[in-house]
């Protein structure tokens, strides 16, 4: 990512082992959030720094997940 290079900010993921491997769902607007989510958390960020996505598992079933992402 441009602005994480020009700031020295260290970009990492964290995934909850719990979460199925294979998902369906609208991957073109999730990808637009966390495109949105790790933008503003580099433009706030001073560099040099960390930002990291952080996925987790809240609850799941065989049909049904609901994931939690948060930007740290």
């Amino acid at each position: 990512v441009p602005g994480a290079r020009v700031k020295e900010i260290a970009l990492s993921v964290s995934s909850d082992d719990r979460i199925p491997t294979r998902l369906v769902g609208d991957h073109v607007r999730v990808r637009q959030i966390l495109t949105n989510f790790l933008g503003n958390a580099i433009k706030f960020t001073p560099g040099p720094g960390d930002v990291r996505l952080v996925t987790t598992l809240v609850e799941g079933e065989a049909a049904r997940v609901l994931l939690r992402f948060s930007v740290e």
